[in-house]
């Protein structure tokens, strides 16, 4: 069986949420996250009998009968099989202020059957205004929930809730099982309401709802639905159709509701775990249980004090900051049965520390730097806080920074040092000089440290900006990577001594600390990740990243109103686009894709301005008035040519014939329109000869050459026409002698 395989009958496996944050795995007892939303009608991760020994947590049939009892085995509805997600699985309403649910939830433990309080902050994750969040907040809801799942897209503190619509995620059985069009079951990601905001946008929650609970009616009306339709109107409802509200969570006892709605009633009977022991000595909390169905090792160990799970194990230190007599209490589960003990306990007293203001050593101007030497007994010398004075005025913050330009002669100068509660202070005379030169200072590098997969670093200059310095990662000698932020090579695995260096170009910095890579994970392919998409100064811009792909292997595609408008990272905004818009931006490694919507202002459409036509010549040839002009705005054929001789109109057209009463040296004014806009050229013209040419009216010389595509031919023709118009005009000639001598007679 190959791993794609195993991750479609799963849904997940351990090594898939390898990849994700350390930091649900390390703070799973209690923390900060967020919910989602999802129903692909799967088979769950813990309905297998290896996730969950001994007590698989129950599947039902394509028409939602449960499974048998021995159907632990049988192939997800996700993968052809006929396992998939019971109905009667969708969220409980308890009261006003709590419901039950399920959910999936990222691990690398057996988390099967483990139960969290979800407490809502009143913030979106991706919105800190997001309507539902905040009114979860505001009405004191909570709910619990029951890991019966884990996904390999579900990341660090993320909990899946199952709520029918909330989208199929990476897998789909509904279609099959409800018989219904992939479409008709919204987005992918986010399902009715995700589809119902591309619809509408984001800010009108009324309609939004409606919406929404249109689609929980329409898909969920068939007969023997009513569990779903149930699920569907609790998150319109109950829910107030929170779009992933972040959260604070903590493992809890699970209520039989939820332990009698996840397993199979008709089980072997379960009896609950026996506590034979639970104390606390010399600093180490240590339970004694036993458990008929179950092993000591396969049994949970829960410690809370004032309501705080403060450690997971048989046998685990008390954490140093509870001191005093606490009430102790003790959980202990086999995953469906729980037991408690309640005992109290004597911490012992926290030692008081006293402080003590901060030494300032030195403090001196040197080379155009202010510098200062401090230490204090309870911090260490980069957590005190340096503020530089003169002449009352806050001048710069650090034990060394840069004297400024603006200050000269002497100054009376004063250094306050802080490690928070106490602060000592130095005063002493300077002499800054009277111009001094700029003098430039190495970054500063306030931290660097691998993060959940990420090398992470912050650094300040006092010269450049942080986009302008220059960050570069080395592991054993080897440059691996460069930015203030990177993913962290995959092929690197253990302790290893990293190297940061962060240059301005001139001088650098640099930082070496361990870090611990971990385990060779098996490559698992996950979607891009999108850090940031806006519109800016008519660029569409896009920040991915991909931890199997560099990013320029990424494709980008951009959507507006289902349209694909531009492809890249960085693409220019279609100049007809105007007015705000709701963006869609697709990242895809090939495989899998991301998606991210944003609403964009594109502004209103630029006015355009006209301009006059450019004459490039005009001239007489064989008879023929002939002119090129072109225009911005208006094709040759849309423009205007008009002729002028002696403020008369003679012709019009690119290419006109003279009348032949015009003879003689002319003076000829060419004016081309646009409709608008006008251009004139004037120019001489002998109309007696022939083939006459442009002549410059101030310099008398031949100005634009007149086109010439005249043959032998074409020239007999014309000193045949000179022949007959000489004879014409010694007949006209004739023709007055003869009537003026009549006149005499």
């Amino acid at each position: 069986m190959n791993l794609f395989n195993l991750f479609v009958i799963k849904r997940s496996s351990a090594i898939c949420v390898f990849l994700f944050t350390l930091m649900f795995t390390q703070s799973v007892l209690a923390g900060q996250g967020y919910a989602t939303r999802y129903w692909d009608g799967c088979k769950a991760h813990c309905s297998w009998s290896e996730n969950s020994p001994g007590n698989p947590v129950k599947s039902c049939n394509l028409t939602n009968q449960v499974n048998p009892i021995g159907g632990a085995e049988i192939q997800s509805g996700c993968d052809g099989g006929d396992a998939y997600t019971c109905w009667d699985m969708s969220p409980i309403r308890v009261s006003d202020t709590l419901s039950y649910g399920y959910a999936a939830v990222p691990s690398t433990d057996d988390i099967c059957g483990v139960c969290y309080e979800l407490t809502f902050t009143g913030q979106g994750k991706y919105n800190d205004n997001e309507p539902g969040s905040m009114v979860l907040k505001s009405k004191q809801k909570k709910m619990i929930v029951m890991a019966t799942n884990i996904g390999h897209d579900v990341a660090g503190g993320q909990f899946d809730i199952l709520i029918p619509g909330g989208g199929v995620g990476a897998f789909n059985a509904c279609s099959t099982q409800w018989q219904v069009s992939d479409e008709a079951l919204g987005a992918q990601y986010g399902g009715f309401l995700t589809a119902c905001q591309a619809d509408l946008g984001y800010n009108d929650t009324t309609r939004l709802k409606s919406c929404v609970q249109n689609s929980c009616d329409t898909i969920f009306s068939k007969p023997g639905m009513e569990d779903l339709k149930r699920g569907c109107d609790w998150y319109v409802d109950w829910f107030e159709m929170a779009d992933n509200p972040k959260l604070e969570y903590k493992i809890v006892a699970c209520p039989a509701a939820l332990i009698s709605g996840a397993y199979d009633v008709d089980s072997p009977s379960n009896t609950a775990p026996v506590i034979h022991s639970a104390d606390f000595s010399n600093g180490v909390l240590t339970a004694n249980a036993s458990d008929e169905q179950s092993t000591n090792n396969e049994l949970t160990f829960t410690w809370m004090v004032a309501d705080n799970t403060i450690a997971m194990g048989a046998s685990v230190s008390a954490p140093d900051s509870i001191t005093g007599i606490k009430m102790v209490v003790l959980i202990v589960s086999d995953g469906q049965l729980s037991t408690q003990k309640i005992f109290t306990a004597d911490f012992g007293q926290a030692p008081i520390e006293v402080n003590t203001a901060p030494v300032i050593h030195s403090a001196v101007l040197s080379n155009g730097f202010l510098v200062a030497n401090a230490t204090d007994t309870q911090s260490a010398s980069n957590e005190l806080v340096f503020t530089w004075m003169i002449d009352n005025n806050n001048i710069g913050r650090g034990s060394t920074i840069t004297a400024p330009n603006s200050i000269t002669g002497t100054k009376t100068v004063t250094v306050t040092v802080s490690d928070g509660e106490l602060s000592s202070t130095k005063t002493f005379n300077a002499d800054f000089g009277s111009t001094p030169n700029e003098v430039n200072t190495a970054p500063v590098i306030q931290s660097a440290e691998l993060i959940n997969g990420y090398l992470v670093a912050d650094a300040s200059d006092e010269q450049s900006t942080t986009n302008e310095l220059d960050f570069t990662w080395m592991i054993d000698g080897v440059n691996v990577a460069v930015g203030p932020v990177i993913i962290a090579p995959t092929s690197i695995t253990g302790t290893q001594n990293v190297t940061l260096i962060v240059s301005d170009g001139e001088l650098s910095s640099n930082k070496t600390f361990i870090a611990d890579f971990g385990f060779s994970p098996i490559e698992v392919n996950t979607a891009p990740v999108i850090h940031s998409a806006v519109l800016l100064n008519g660029l569409l811009i896009a920040e991915a990243s991909d931890t199997q792909s560099p990013t320029n292997t990424l494709s980008f595609t951009w959507v507006i109103d289902n349209n694909i408008v531009a492809v890249n990272a960085i693409a220019a905004a279609p100049t007809s686009m105007t007015g705000t818009k709701i963006v869609t931006l697709l990242v895809s490694d090939g495989q899998l894709s991301s998606e991210l919507s944003f609403n964009a202002d594109f502004g209103q459409a630029p006015i355009e301005v006209n301009t006059t036509p450019v004459i490039h010549s005009a001239g007489f040839s064989n008879g023929y008035l002939i002119a090129n002009a072109t225009d911005t705005q208006s094709t040759t054929n849309t423009l205007t040519f008009t002729w002028m001789i002696d403020n008369n109109i003679i012709a019009v057209g690119a290419t006109a014939t003279v009348p032949t009463e015009i003879t003689g040296t002319k003076t000829v004014t060419l004016t081309v329109s646009d409709g608008e806009l006008s251009s004139q050229k004037i120019f001489t013209v002998n109309f007696a000869e022939t083939n006459s040419t442009e002549t410059d009216p101030e310099t008398s010389q031949p100005a634009n050459p007149a086109p010439s595509n005249t043959t032998s031919n074409n020239s007999t023709s014309s000193n045949t026409s000179a022949g007959l118009f000489g004879l014409l005009e010694l007949f006209a000639l004739f023709t007055f002698v003869y009537i003026r001598k009549r006149k005499l007679v």
